[in-house]
Order: structure tokens, then sequence, then C-alpha cells
């Protein structure tokens, strides 16, 4: 893995500026390895996932 793979263009209109004021309340996307496939989910049902 090279550090260029996570090189791409993100409009800094998306780069959020300041933090939620309920953090469990971000967004995320989780990546299938083997298929790819992709996954958005918010951070409170990842920890629920996760058994936190």
């Amino acid at each position: 893995m090279k550090k260029s793979d996570f090189y791409y263009d993100l409009p800094e209109r998306l780069i959020a500026q300041h933090p939620l004021e309920r953090r469990d309340s971000s967004r995320l996307i989780m990546l299938n390895k083997k298929t790819g496939a992709t996954d958005p989910l918010r951070a409170q049902r990842q920890l629920a996932l996760d058994g936190a």
C-alpha cells in the first residue's frame, strides 16, 4: 500500500468545520473489502455493532 493510494479530491465544502454537538450522530461509511460495497452508517449504529 502506498501513501498515494489515499490521495483524492475532496471539495472543501464537504469537510466538516465544527464537530456535531452529539458526536455519536456523526456519519461514516463502511467498506466491505471483499465485495467493495459501501454501507453508510451513523456512528451510533457502528458503536452498537461493535458492542461498545
